[in-house]
This record gives C-alpha cells, structure tokens and sequence, in this order.
C-alpha cells in the first residue's frame, strides 16, 4: 500500500510541479522564479470547459480544514501545518494520544486533468483499493499496511482533490472526513 501513496504522490507532484515551473509569468514570455508571486493578469476568463479554480492564495492547514472540522473529527488533537513545496497544496499533520492523521488537500488544474491516470496507477498499485460512490469524483478508499485506512476523491465543484490518512488505534471515519472536506470546497 505504500507503494501505492507514494506512487500517487510522485505522479501529482511531478505533474504539477512540471506545469508550475514551465508556465510563463502572464505577458512575460519567460517563465516566472521559483516562490515568485503571479502577475496580476485582470479579469482573463477561465478557459472553457474547465474547472473554476479553487485558490488564488497559498494554501494551508488552516486554510483547507476548517476549525469546526477539526472539532468535530479531532477535538484535543495537536494539529500543525505542514509545509508543502508547492502553492497549491495545503496540509495538516494531526497527532492524538494513539493516533496520527495527514490531511492534505490539493487544488490544481494539472492535478484535477490528471485524476483518470492517478487513479489508474493508484488501483494498479493497491489491490485493496476500493471505488467510493457517492463521494466526489473518483473516489476511493484502502486499508493502509499499517493498522489505518485512508480515502482519496476530486471535488466536483472545483480543482480540488482531498487525501486523508489515518493511522494507529483511532476508529475515525477517514470516508465521512473526506466528504465533509468535500463539501467546504471551493476555497474562498
């Protein structure tokens, strides 16, 4: 199985981070530093036919998991924020007295064309893989090696794809987590 997370994690990152470094600032022509804020580009329309983009802003833990959610799946856990070496990526590490949770919540256009050859390589990867009906696009969920499960799905409104993992004794719900993240997206 984690053959399979960390298939996932090289096929999103270096998707995604392929696409950030090749873009072009806007009106530049040259492709725009590393860590460097965007160009304002005014009001551009979105290109037909895609998904609305979900974050313009960098994202967080505090940003993609809501301080009533962490309530509710987590309450008295430390939660901190996990620095991810992209904008778009957004990350909370969770650690209660018998149990470790990573929240992860991904908004990019790459990553959202992408979901069809992720979730192939991940079902490829993980005979335990499982489909989630009901819950986003392409949902799925797997026992994880260890004594936990974890649940992947696209959101249908946005850009956004929502990876929770959850190990030791803890019995949350990684599938009710995962649609209640779901249903905070877009971010704003």
């Amino acid at each position: 199985m984690s053959k399979a997370l960390t298939l996932v994690a090289v096929v999103l990152l270096s998707s995604c981070g392929k696409k950030k470094d090749d873009a072009p600032a806007p009106g530049s022509g040259t492709p725009a530093p590393t860590g460097s804020a965007p160009a304002p580009t005014g009001s551009a329309p979105a290109p037909t036919g895609s998904a609305p983009a979900a974050a313009a802003a960098k994202l967080d833990c505090d940003s993609v998991f809501a301080k009533a959610l962490r309530e509710k799946h987590f309450a008295g856990a430390k939660i901190e924020d996990k620095k991810q070496a992209v904008d778009f990526d957004g990350r909370c590490g969770i650690e209660g007295a018998d149990y470790t949770a990573d929240i992860t919540v991904t908004c990019n256009d790459v990553v959202s064309a992408n979901m069809a050859e992720t979730l192939k390589l991940t079902k490829e990867g993980s005979k335990d893989m499982t489909d989630l009906v009901g819950v986003g696009k392409g949902g799925v969920t797997a026992p994880l090696a260890t004594i936990g499960t974890q649940a992947t799905a696209w959101d249908d409104d946005s850009n956004c794809m929502v990876m929770v993992m959850i190990t030791g004794s803890k019995k949350a719900d990684t599938i009710a987590i995962t649609k209640d993240l779901l249903a905070t997206l877009p971010i704003k």
